[in-house]
């Protein structure tokens, strides 16, 4: 839309210069001034057609200036606003179609002339400007019906309307005030639920929501969403608000039960579909079950054997159980074939056996120290840790290798890089800290430039 908007307007304000202005109206001023009037209208049209607009503005201007009877006064102000358009001085052109619409509310060009004093205000950067001119122009026409002035140029009260709260909301979140810019979008999505646009508006809502840190309106701005689009929209949309609020349940509202129940919503809708793996749905799929494990892996986090023997052997049972499932949930993100979350994922699973085998090194003794039970014990949690912490060291240098022959670097391969480091530092060394490089002391002062010869 906007596009079509920038570009198309520039052929329908032409012909309103072409059309608009011709003194043809009922009204007629005296005969010398209508002379007069016509020829400073010829000379403006003259001028924008051999594209010199400055005195085509002029022209117009004058003619505004000179037709005290308001017979011809809108028309010459607008195409003075047009012919500022043309020469690039947008905050000029801005300043004259928004004074069609404070002057003449009520004439069947205002809605066009306060729309084209928002649009020139954003293109001169003026976006408090352009905020209120957009703003205005959808509360006071977008419901309105389109004059027939303006529909034989292919302007729309209605399309431009949307248009226009779109624009507002996009410029709000410019100028960073999300919260504002969350309102609109989400205001947009309810009064448009039939427009194209909606769904992208609501998406783009429940990111300024995010970014403004309202929380609850962020998860009802999803669930509004879900329950509009959920079945009907485009699955790639569907799944990535799905999964926003999956993340916003285990984050927000710490509550991991229902995190994993609206992660597994996202992966069952995933395997209904056509998409195939390596695709931007397989993506979000990924993520979904990399939250999923590591939602797994804090739950295993909690164990510890400190329980009587006999205790200690459910403890451990669990224990084991959770590492077995743990790592197949993070192993399954394989599956969707996306390279990163596969290495991220690897890497979790050499941290669920390094985990593992802490947990057992950590295990309490029960038995008298300096006991034979208690050397006994000790040995058999130990020859169970040392395995699984092998294992840990073996996973880690496999995903290493893998992510440098892919070129992948993120927070997961620094991890195994910094535990394979305190295994065999030789073998794997840290990166040395980048070097500040020598900043010498410089003039500070400014200096005048006498000449040009800058050799």
């Amino acid at each position: 839309m906007r596009s079509r908007r920038h570009t198309a307007c520039t052929a329908l304000l032409a012909l309103l210069i072409s059309t608009a202005a011709a003194p043809s109206v009922a009204q007629q001023p005296s005969r010398a001034l209508e002379i007069e009037l016509s020829a400073l209208f010829n000379e403006g049209q003259e001028a924008f057609q051999r594209g010199d607009y400055a005195v085509a503005a002029d022209a117009y201007l004058e003619m505004a200036a000179l037709d005290t009877q308001k017979t011809y006064w809108v028309e010459a102000l607008h195409n003075a606003a047009v012919a500022f358009e043309m020469d690039g001085r947008y905050a000029v052109a801005s300043e004259t179609h928004r004074r069609v619409y404070d002057e003449r509310p009520k004439h069947p060009y205002a809605s066009y002339a306060l729309y084209r004093s928002a649009v020139t205000a954003e293109r001169a950067l003026d976006f408090d400007e352009a905020i209120d001119g957009y703003t205005t122009f959808h509360n006071g026409f977008g419901d309105e019906d389109t004059p027939d002035e303006l529909t034989e140029i292919g302007f729309s009260n209605e399309e431009s309307g949307r248009d226009a709260l779109a624009s507002s909301a996009r410029l709000l979140s410019y100028s960073n005030r999300h919260a504002e810019a969350a309102k609109l979008l989400e205001s947009f999505a309810t009064s448009h639920p039939k427009a194209p646009e909606s769904p992208i508006m609501l998406r783009q809502a429940i990111a300024s929501y995010g970014r403004a840190g309202d929380s609850s309106s962020r998860l009802a701005a999803i669930d509004l969403f879900l329950k509009r689009y959920g079945r009907s929209g485009a699955r790639l949309d569907v799944l990535s608000v799905m999964l926003a609020k999956a993340n916003h349940q285990r984050d927000v509202l710490n509550s991991p039960d229902e995190a994993m129940h609206t992660y597994q919503r996202v992966l069952d809708i995933y395997s209904g579909s056509d998409a195939t793996p390596g695709s931007p749905e397989a993506l979000l799929a990924a993520k979904a079950q990399y939250q999923r494990a590591d939602i797994e892996f804090a739950r295993l986090k909690e164990l510890a054997l400190e329980g009587s023997p006999s205790q200690q052997k459910k403890e451990l049972a669990l224990l084991l159980m959770r590492v077995k499932t743990t790592t197949s949930t993070y192993e399954e993100v394989y599956t969707h074939q996306h390279l990163e979350q596969t290495v991220s994922a690897a890497v979790r699973v050499a941290q669920v056996f390094e985990h593992a085998a802490l947990t057992l090194r950590q295990a309490r003794n029960t038995h008298p120290r300096r006991s034979a039970a208690h050397a006994t014990h000790a040995k058999e949690l130990e020859a169970m840790a040392a395995p699984l912490a092998a294992e840990a060291l073996v996973r880690y240098a496999t995903v290493l290798k893998k992510a440098r022959d892919v070129g992948i670097s993120n927070a997961q391969t620094v991890e195994a890089l910094e535990r394979l480091h305190l295994h065999d530092p030789v073998a794997y060394p840290l990166p040395a800290p980048a070097a500040i490089p020598h900043v010498e002391e410089r003039q500070l002062t400014s200096k005048l430039i006498y000449s040009y010869d800058l050799r």
